[in-house]
């Protein structure tokens, strides 16, 4: 395949991510990905989901349901 041609004004820009990121990937398993996951990241999620559990500001399942079928109309 033939080398492509720059526009006059084209410019190789270095380009970098300015603030951390995730890298997607969904070939995969479950496992690896997992254990990617720093300790302190799944303890920090543990603790808010059971801050949250306590103060009474969590929905059941059939509630989640019901409140989606409502917003979407299915209802």
């Amino acid at each position: 395949m033939t080398e492509q041609k720059k526009y006059a004004m084209q410019q190789d820009d270095n380009l970098c991510a300015s603030e951390p990121f995730v890298k997607y990937d969904v070939s995969g398993n479950l496992e690896e990905m997992t254990k990617s996951i720093p300790l302190p990241v799944l303890q920090s999620w543990y603790d808010k989901a059971m801050e949250d559990y306590k103060a009474g500001r969590c929905i059941t399942l059939s509630q989640l349901d019901d409140m989606v079928k409502s917003r979407m109309g299915w209802k």
